[in-house]
């Protein structure tokens, strides 16, 4: 590996993180390499003695939090999701009938927010996810003029439950 291919992998495992502090993380590690090369080091020594790019992105991760970008993103994708969970609107029905199946993405979405981003985070994607599901499910079964088959609302209330408190098991990364 040169200094190159390090630097933009330094910079795709930032890719979190809002981009001017991205890039001046990629500037500062970069300074350090070229200094470095410059009093007679060689990379490969260098190299040795630099963090990995996931050792990177944990640390800044944890210093700024990810983008605004990046958070609104996960927070719209989560909300869409969360309302295809819900078997009982028409569109759902027709369009998306494995609202399990659904159900389920969205639960590995939590997991994968509380590995990469935090539980913080997770836990509010989780509470915003839990949140929608049942306001939904009540608005829409308020104007539903069939009958709710038995339990319907309790399966619904559980499983918002289970996805709010999803965050809260604690989840072990393997680097």
């Amino acid at each position: 590996m040169n200094e190159k291919e390090y630097l933009r992998k330094i910079r795709k495992s930032l890719i979190l993180i809002e981009k001017r502090k991205r890039e001046e993380i990629v500037r500062e590690i970069e300074s350090e390499i070229r200094e470095r090369l410059e009093s007679g080091e060689k990379f490969e020594d260098i190299l040795k003695d630099l963090p990995r790019p996931n050792e990177i992105r944990a640390e800044y991760l944890e210093i700024y939090g990810p983008s605004k970008f990046i958070i609104s993103l996960i927070s719209a994708g989560i909300v869409i999701l969360s309302v295809f969970t819900i078997p009982l609107l028409p569109f759902t029905e027709i369009v998306f009938s494995p609202s399990p199946i659904l159900l389920l993405l969205l639960a590995i979405l939590i997991v994968w927010i509380a590995a990469n981003l935090g539980v913080k985070y997770a836990l509010i994607s989780s509470s915003l996810a839990g949140v929608v599901r049942i306001v939904v499910f009540y608005l829409t079964a308020m104007n539903i003029t069939k009958p709710l088959e038995p339990g319907t609302d309790i399966s619904v209330i559980i499983a918002s439950v289970v996805l709010i408190i999803l965050p809260l098991i604690k989840i072990t990364k393997k680097e």
